[in-house]
């Protein structure tokens, strides 16, 4: 499959790739990445056998750089293939002032690729990112988390905007 920028690909998936046809059709590989990347594909390249979602977003990147506003959602997948998701996991009660105060300090700040869990702590591990987290000093303690590394323990809401910021820096 020759594609516009020259890459060449060869593929035994059913996945549809018409979205590297043209620079403006950036809307339709949204379901093309988001499917991929929940399969785990590979597609072989001339580089070697790559995940999927990689090669769409390097197939795509000269148009990427050259249209950068009609590519909003590709570069937030892009963000998250090269540095991952940042998780943030608050347990405590749900209505105190604390635990809000870590609600309104993460919903006031701009964290790319965010994943938010929240609520009391609970042991039966339904909710897999409040699983082993706890409330510290029986106040509502958020838990902030890249590439299964975590920062310390949060229980105020300085703490927390500063680990947030630092990740976006």
């Amino acid at each position: 499959m020759e594609h516009r920028w020259g890459h060449r690909l060869s593929t035994n998936i059913p996945v549809r790739l018409s979205c590297m046809q043209s620079p403006d059709s950036g809307c339709r590989c949204l379901g093309c990445l988001e499917s991929v990347s929940a399969s785990g594909a590979l597609i072989r390249t001339e580089l070697g056998i790559r995940p999927a979602p990689n090669v769409v977003v390097e197939t795509l990147a000269p148009a990427v750089a050259r249209y950068p506003s009609a590519f909003g959602h590709l570069l937030g997948a892009a963000d998250m293939l090269i540095n991952g998701a940042v998780e943030v996991a608050i347990v405590g009660d749900v209505d105190s002032p604390d635990f809000e105060a870590l609600e309104r300090t993460i919903a006031d700040s701009y964290v790319p690729s965010l994943v938010l869990a929240g609520g009391a702590q609970r042991g039966d591990g339904s909710i897999a990112l409040l699983a082993g987290r706890e409330a510290r000093g029986g106040r509502a303690t958020a838990y902030v988390c890249r590439s299964y590394t975590c920062d310390q323990p949060a229980t105020s809401a300085e703490q927390l905007r500063a680990q947030l910021n630092a990740l976006v820096a």
